[in-house]
């Protein structure tokens, strides 16, 4: 990929070298066993828009995607069965199956009982005047869950969202992570690189992401990256995921440089774990 720098009048492009010497190294498949074929689908929650950066495999129900910036493939041959592996070779990290079923049952929020939580939709006094609506919504996306992300990716990859659709958001999210994340192997033909950080998202120049397509949003990213580091960065993040009000949390995030109320209740839903915020979004 090639990078621009912008010094004065001088511009500068380099290009950036990438390894892909290396052939990756997986796991074997570990299986996290589901309490219902309702409890999870792969497809309809990992295109539903929450998140950016996961692609279909070769194989049948093969999803790739990078949590926490570790490479992870999912698979889900039977609907009451959901099968991960992760890379092991090359990576940085130590990761054991324990961890990385952790951090997919997390990221899915396979904590709560969505069956359960989709009778109370469907049958709550408060949400009369939508019954129909929501219950042929429930039939219509079952399985579909709200991720639990990381959060400085969601705000970032929401930021970008304004006014775009699904598969340029996804564009643009690639470059950013291609142009500043750290390469972590090709498979099938994709690379893959972990999220960049706040700090490096903060001194990306306004003209690199011009130059990359991201138009009248590459004037917020740096700053509302800064922003977030001046307060405490993932820290302070996190801190918002144990916010309960609502209307504390939106009023946090929308003081950030290109976070509107729109985009405020998403990276609320999607990576803090506001619930509140479900009814504004959808």
């Amino acid at each position: 990929m090639f990078r621009l720098h912008i010094r004065g009048s001088v511009l500068r492009i380099t290009e950036r070298s990438v390894s892909t010497a290396m052939t990756p190294t997986f796991s074997g498949w570990y299986h996290i066993q589901l309490p219902s074929s309702n409890t999870l689908r792969l497809e309809p929650t990992l295109k539903s828009g929450q998140s950016f950066r996961w692609r279909e495999g070769q194989d049948p129900n093969s999803w790739f995607g990078v949590l926490h910036s570790t490479l992870i493939n999912l698979r889900q041959e039977k609907d009451d069965t959901l099968l991960f592996r992760y890379i092991t070779f090359p990576t940085k990290s130590e990761i054991t199956p324990s961890s990385v079923e952790s951090l997919v049952r997390d990221y899915f929020h396979l904590h709560l009982p969505l069956e359960e939580i989709s009778n109370v939709w469907k049958n709550g006094d408060h949400l009369a005047p939508l019954r129909r609506d929501i219950a042929k919504a429930l039939e219509s996306y079952r399985g579909l869950r709200i991720l639990r992300q990381d959060p400085c990716e969601c705000l970032i990859s929401f930021i970008c969202s304004q006014n775009n659709n699904i598969p340029r958001i996804s564009s643009l999210v690639s470059k950013l992570c291609e142009g500043w994340g750290d390469f972590i192997a090709e498979v099938e033909g994709e690379k893959w690189f972990t999220f960049p950080s706040l700090e490096k998202i903060s001194e990306i120049t306004e003209e690199s992401l011009r130059e990359l397509g991201f138009g009248y949003r590459a004037k917020y990213l740096p700053v509302a990256a800064k922003q977030v580091c001046d307060r405490g960065g993932l820290d302070w993040l996190l801190r918002l995921r144990s916010e309960h009000d609502l209307k504390t949390c939106h009023d946090l995030l929308i003081q950030l440089h290109g976070v509107g109320p729109k985009v405020a209740d998403c990276i609320a839903l999607f990576s803090l774990g506001n619930s509140h915020s479900l009814m504004q979004v959808f």
